[in-house]
């Protein structure tokens, strides 16, 4: 009982010192800022896509295999609007029109050239008022 009231009296102010000296020193720790190493350069970016987007448009994904890429993005043109800005980009470049699927809610087309296949799939959202669009090009 005795060993008990000394540890008491004289372990618990002790634990409580430690506890507060270690609190403090967290409080005070400020890290040492590690210096600037120039010579570290990102890597080039592959993410370029060729083709041109409406105004406006917000990227959401991108992928690259070795078959092509694909993109796909958002927009708040209709699919009829979509539909004349992808028609004059591709006219204006020399391409024929291989398909064209044309519903109230989504459009496929498909455009090709001597050497790539581009393929765009919109489906409108109407209660967001945007269009998503996936553009994919592959090689023929």
């Amino acid at each position: 009982m005795v060993k008990s009231l000394v540890f008491l009296l004289i372990g618990i102010p002790l634990l409580s010192v430690v506890t507060l000296f270690s609190y403090k020193n967290f409080l005070n720790y400020k890290p040492k800022i590690l210096k600037r190493i120039e010579e570290v350069k990102g890597i080039k970016d592959d993410n370029q896509f060729h083709l041109p987007y409406p105004r406006g448009s917000q990227k959401i994904g991108f992928s690259k295999t070795s078959e092509g890429e694909q993109v796909t993005f958002q927009t708040n043109l209709n699919l009829a609007k979509l539909r004349e800005f992808y028609n004059s980009v591709f006219y204006e470049k020399g391409w024929q029109v291989e398909t064209e699927t044309v519903e109230d809610t989504f459009m496929i087309m498909e455009f090709k050239s001597k050497y790539t296949l581009v393929t765009i799939k919109s489906t409108l959202q109407p209660d967001l008022n945007v269009s998503i669009v996936t553009i994919k090009t592959s090689n023929r």
